[in-house]
């Protein structure tokens, strides 16, 4: 009677691509393994130790690999490919407000956002939801622009996030 170790979990490299491409294999280091879809290991997708998942659709893919030996499955390892979509512009928002008035914090929706003080995009001056502008003590108007990024993909359009400073009224007197 010969008595097998159960054999290690297998490492594991997660990956990560823009729906656009290229999608690089999954990766996992072990002796013999097997490459599963279902965490039951009921839905057997592969064997060795590289693997491609073929999928293309943004998503986030768990697979689940396992290594074995003659007559020993050992515990499985879930290696993930993530797919990301390509970033579309974030939604900003315009803000009017009267000379004098405390500039108030710009805002945008999205995820990995960068503000911009040039429609080129080359002179960041911000990141995150939220953006202090500097330096706004007259009248006028002012554009920032903001993009978000995925991993993977970089980032998309940029939408523009105008703060208008208003003139304070003057004020007449007839005499």
């Amino acid at each position: 009677l010969t008595i097998m170790p159960t054999p290690p979990a297998p490492v594991g490299f997660n990956n990560i691509a823009c729906e656009t491409g290229p999608f690089p294999i999954l990766k996992a280091l072990g002796t013999n393994l097997t490459w599963y879809s279902d965490s039951l290991l009921t839905n057997q997708v592969g064997t060795g130790g590289y693997f491609d998942p073929g999928q293309t659709a943004a998503g986030v893919y768990p697979y689940y690999v396992t290594d074995s030996l003659p007559g020993c499955m050992g515990p499985y390892t879930v290696v993930t490919m993530t797919i990301y979509a390509v970033p579309t512009a974030p939604t900003g928002v315009d803000v009017t407000i009267c000379a004098g008035d405390s500039v108030p914090t710009l805002t945008a929706g999205g995820t990995g956002i960068t503000w911009y003080s040039d429609p080129t995009l080359i002179v960041a001056i911000g990141v995150g939801n939220t953006f202090n502008p500097k330096g706004v003590n007259t009248a006028g108007t002012y554009n920032y622009y903001v993009t978000q990024s995925n991993p993977g993909c970089g980032e998309g359009p940029a939408d523009t996030v105008t703060l208008t400073v208003n003139p304070v009224p003057f004020v007449t007197l007839n005499t």
